[in-house]
């Protein structure tokens, strides 16, 4: 069994980083298939810093900015859902923010992506 060396690898947060973009963006795309991650022992989930670094090439090359996570056969978020479901479930929770301090709810989102991060994928 071949032994990478650690610095092969880099965390979702570092390949954001250095594709200039969100954590959350790299982990569509590796959902979607653009990008390969992979688990490596007690780190969890990282991503080869080769491929990270090849995949912003071809972005530049392309002058894709790769934001592009839907599948290619166009199925999409609403793919199989109902409208009108949607609808009535948009209806129902209106107002359902009312009252709450804005910067009390971003700060409390960012921790809880902070902490995300640090838990390993299941």
């Amino acid at each position: 069994m071949v032994h990478r060396a650690r610095h092969d690898y880099i965390s979702v947060s570092e390949a954001a980083d250095y594709l200039a973009v969100s954590a959350a963006v790299v982990r569509r795309w590796v959902k979607a298939g653009r990008l390969r991650a992979h688990r490596v022992a007690r780190l969890g989930i990282r991503l080869r810093r080769a491929e990270v670094v090849a995949f912003a090439q071809h972005l530049r090359a392309t002058g894709d900015m790769g934001l592009h996570t839907e599948p290619a056969d166009g199925a999409g978020i609403w793919a199989g859902y109902d409208p009108e479901a949607v609808r009535a479930a948009l209806q129902r929770s209106a107002g359902t923010l009312v009252g709450v301090n804005p910067e009390t709810l971003i700060r409390d989102i960012h921790e809880a992506r902070t902490q995300g991060e640090s838990e390993s994928p299941r």
